[in-house]
């Protein structure tokens, strides 16, 4: 038996969509091929199951006992993360 596959309405399934901005017409990547990209990239980093739902902004960095670099870790990562270029290559592993 086939599984049927949604077919996006914007790009009809092509990844490609037009746009207009009244005197030039011209395609750009869908939402739909973006957000599967994201996706894939997501499931590549293998990031465990606890932490999906982790993200610097809820971070904190003033509990009891929290070390005085932890607060300037959570700053340069996240200034990393606004600055990064992924064609650049590089990437970002946190450990600990």
């Amino acid at each position: 038996m086939k599984s049927s596959v949604e077919i996006c309405p914007l790009c009809e399934g092509s990844g490609w969509k037009a746009v207009s901005d009244g005197l030039d017409r011209r395609v750009t990547r869908c939402d739909c091929r973006l957000r599967a990209r994201s996706e894939k990239l997501l499931d590549a980093a293998r990031i465990p199951k606890r932490y999906e739902h982790c993200e610097f902004s809820s971070y904190t960095t003033d509990f009891p006992g929290a070390h005085p670099s932890l607060a300037l870790a959570h700053i340069s990562a996240s200034r990393f993360v606004e600055e990064f270029d992924p064609r650049e290559g590089n990437g970002l592993l946190l450990i600990g």
